[in-house]
């Protein structure tokens, strides 16, 4: 793998349903195995996108309790870089939340569609 296509498949997810750079429309112009990756990408989003949202997946409480951790952790902080620290790993911790429970989504929608 060349160095172009690494980097291009780090910023690959960030351009699925937006206009892609000049320099990484370039590259996927004439990368073949970057093209097949971008719509593996693409591919996913469209999935994702289609899936009915899901009443209860985290527990009750769940949600409150994490919204909670995160502005204690923040209301406690004593400088900007340290608020800046737990506001990132706030984010963090976050997005990894929803990428979990969108990934248990879709897994339970290809299950569902695989059973019947």
């Amino acid at each position: 793998m060349r160095a172009t296509c690494s980097l291009a498949k780090l910023w690959m997810p960030g351009f699925v349903d937006t206009p892609v750079t000049p320099g990484l429309h370039g590259h996927l112009e004439t990368c073949l195995g970057c093209q097949a990756e971008m719509a593996k990408y693409k591919r996913l989003h469209r999935e994702l996108a289609s899936l009915a949202p899901v009443a209860e997946l985290a527990p009750a409480g769940f949600v409150a309790a994490v919204g909670i951790a995160i502005a204690e952790g923040v209301a406690t902080v004593e400088t900007p870089e340290k608020g800046y620290a737990a506001a990132t790993a706030a984010i963090a911790v976050t997005g990894a939340t929803l990428v979990a429970l969108g990934a248990a989504a879709f897994l339970r929608r290809r299950h569902a569609h695989s059973a019947g």
